[in-house]
């Protein structure tokens, strides 16, 4: 099912948006999948493999080109450097940057160091996508791609929950 949901709010009010959706409380409160409980464990398991999740801040390896910041967490999940790298690349193609794949993370456009974090996200296949303001600082153009790209994402499949304060935007991507 191809689900696209925004939440709305106040400044400051979102905050634990991510954390509700990720199942992060107290042990036995997750409603995450189709058991009623989760242990703290089973969360933790859960929010590796079935959550990818962007955040406002950036969270890159700066002094990494593009593509072995995706191939990182590959090889945190345990893949071979094989796989890792042509999952790697097969990712950065899918968010637009196969052309950027030798450069620097630091060197990268702003909305580049989105889609890259956009890559890193999806490592896992995840099925929901916890996005925080993906479309913060990006330019008009830039704006325009990632809005085609979560659209993209959607129709394969992907639920994504979206926490904006840009509300045409959320509408043009949201059917929730």
């Amino acid at each position: 099912r191809r689900v696209g949901v925004a939440m709305t709010g106040s400044r400051g009010s979102r905050h634990g948006w991510a954390r509700a959706a990720a199942g992060d409380g107290p042990a036995g409160r997750a409603h995450l999948s189709r058991k009623r409980q989760l242990s703290q464990r089973d969360q933790a398991q859960y929010r590796l493999h079935k959550i990818g999740f962007v955040f406002q801040r950036f969270h890159l390896f700066d002094r990494l080109k593009a593509w072995e910041n995706v191939r990182v967490v590959f090889e945190l999940l345990g893949r071979p450097p094989a796989v890792a790298r042509r999952r790697a690349l097969e990712l950065l193609h899918l968010v637009g940057l196969a052309d950027r794949a030798q450069e620097m993370a630091v060197n990268l456009a702003h909305g580049e160091q989105r889609g890259l974090e956009l890559a890193m996200a999806l490592v896992t296949r995840p099925r929901l996508l916890l996005l925080d303001e993906p479309a913060s600082g990006l330019d008009p153009r830039a704006r325009i791609e990632m809005r085609g790209l979560l659209k993209e994402l959607r129709n394969m499949g992907k639920t994504i929950l979206v926490s904006s304060h840009t509300l045409p935007e959320l509408a043009d991507i949201c059917n929730k």
